[in-house]
């Protein structure tokens, strides 16, 4: 009599889990749907004047409370222009 052994299901290689999220990730990029409910890189048009303001907005409140007296101007302006510039 031949005792067939049972087949067990392998588990995937890393490698065959990164190719598989890359296809998604190329596909996703492919079908260009940046505002999917998936993605968070898509902002609107509107978004350095909205980021320009918020930042402005606490470098004054962090102003008046006395937070930022010992940090020059300058920190500030890059420090603003980077905020502004970032890509969510």
């Amino acid at each position: 009599m031949v005792v067939k052994k049972k087949k067990t299901k392998k588990d995937p290689s890393w490698d065959k889990i990164g190719q598989t999220i890359g296809k998604k990730v190329e596909k996703e990029i492919k079908n260009d749907n940046c505002c999917s409910t998936t993605s968070m890189a898509c902002t609107p048009d509107c978004s350095f004047i909205g980021r320009l303001i918020f930042f402005i907005g606490i470098c004054l409140a962090f102003g008046y409370l006395g937070w930022l007296v010992a940090i020059p101007w300058w920190v500030l302006v890059i420090s603003g222009i980077g905020f502004t510039l970032l890509k969510f």
